[in-house]
């Protein structure tokens, strides 16, 4: 008797062993189409900060531009695969969507004064109830500064799919694509997909090969050129007639042009 009230004792005292239950095969499979599903989701739904993922391009503000590099084309001929390309930074807008067709864009070339042009533009244009999106460069403050839209301002993000993209689009063109070049393709895109009514777009270096001298005459409300200095001389060529060329590079035929 005391040995069998041992036994039910020790039974008593141990683990418990879980009841296993079998999931059914179908169930299982559903449950695996649920969770990839969720995953891919939550993949595509996330955001990639643009000024941490631009840090994989050159990025000639810091580097410098190359001799010639932003030059008109006969100008810059001596660049070689330095020179600025605006076939790629095309080749690039073409993969996601051409944005630089979804709105009017006034552009502005110069060498002092065109972020404060673009400023005072876009104050006009948002005073006037038109949805105005301003792309600057280089940022005083912040990177932010760079792309707006309605006046707002914070981290500027794209999402997975369209970094993978201009990824892709480095590679495919052997990593020539620079940080410039991609960053005025994001930002049109970003003008595209908020549905601005217009977009006022300041020239990085010089104007003719520059990487936001992808615009139609059809999408140019019109082009600005403000004050015209010797600043990038070698960049643009290593002459006055050089610069002007390449200022002048932004007007289109049949648009308005302010100097």
């Amino acid at each position: 008797m005391f040995a069998s009230s041992s036994r039910r004792l020790a039974s008593a005292l141990s683990p418990r062993r879980a009841a296993t239950t079998r999931t059914p095969p179908g169930a299982r499979r559903f449950l695996a189409r649920l969770l990839a599903s969720s995953s891919s989701s939550s993949s595509s739904d996330a955001r990639v900060d643009v000024d941490a993922f631009l840090e994989e391009f050159t990025n000639h503000e810091r580097a410098g531009v190359p001799k010639g590099a932003a030059a008109a084309a006969d100008a810059g001929a001596g660049a070689g695969d330095a020179a600025f390309d605006l076939g790629r930074v095309r080749r690039l807008l073409a993969t996601l969507g051409d944005p630089q067709r979804a709105c009017p864009v006034i552009h502005v070339a110069g060498t002092k004064g065109k972020g404060s042009t673009v400023a005072a533009i876009a104050a006009v244009l948002r005073a006037a109830g038109i949805n105005t999106g301003t792309y600057k460069s280089p940022h005083v403050h912040a990177f932010s500064e760079r792309i707006k839209d309605g006046g707002g301002g914070g981290s500027i993000t794209i999402d997975a799919a369209t970094a993978s993209a201009i990824r892709a689009a480095r590679d495919a063109e052997r990593g020539a694509l620079t940080h410039f070049e991609a960053l005025t393709a994001i930002a049109l895109k970003h003008f595209a997909d908020r549905g601005a009514d217009c977009a006022v777009v300041e020239v990085g270096l010089g104007g003719a090969s520059d990487a936001t001298n992808v615009f139609a005459s059809d999408d140019l409300a019109a082009a600005a050129i403000v004050a015209v200095g010797g600043d990038h001389v070698e960049a643009l060529g290593g002459s006055a007639r050089s610069i002007v060329d390449a200022k002048c590079g932004i007007v289109k035929a049949g648009r308005p042009v302010f100097i």
